[in-house]
């Protein structure tokens, strides 16, 4: 891999300072003022805030869970109610998994705009 490849964190204090177009002691106001009206600020953007509703209800878009609950069906089809519900009873448990843990990272998200 050419040094020019390596993410950032893999490169010497001399090549990160060459790369980032500084030196050892900092860039000068008239280069920040520039480098502002370029980039911006090192800001997250805005985003709209998801209803736990819609974050739900997401957990349900999803190829397996699709072909799983057409088994649910295909199961109650077939009197199997036993299968059914449990089959019904690992999408739900899937879905409150994901609920949780795609809240827990839109929580950290907001507490890291702060």
């Amino acid at each position: 891999m050419r040094k020019s490849q390596l993410p950032v964190h893999a490169l010497s204090k001399s090549d990160v300072i060459d790369k980032l177009e500084s030196n050892a002691d900092g860039i000068s106001r008239d280069e920040v003022i520039h480098r502002l009206k370029i980039y911006g600020h090192n800001e997250m953007p805005e985003t709209k805030r998801t209803s736990s509703f819609i974050i739900f209800v997401r957990q349900f878009k999803n190829a397996i869970v699709l072909l799983l609950l057409a088994a649910a069906i295909i199961s109650v089809l077939f009197r199997d109610y036993t299968e059914s519900i449990a089959i019904l009873a690992v999408i739900i448990i899937n879905a409150v998994i994901g609920y949780v843990l795609e809240s827990q990272v839109m929580r950290s998200m907001e507490a890291q705009k702060s």
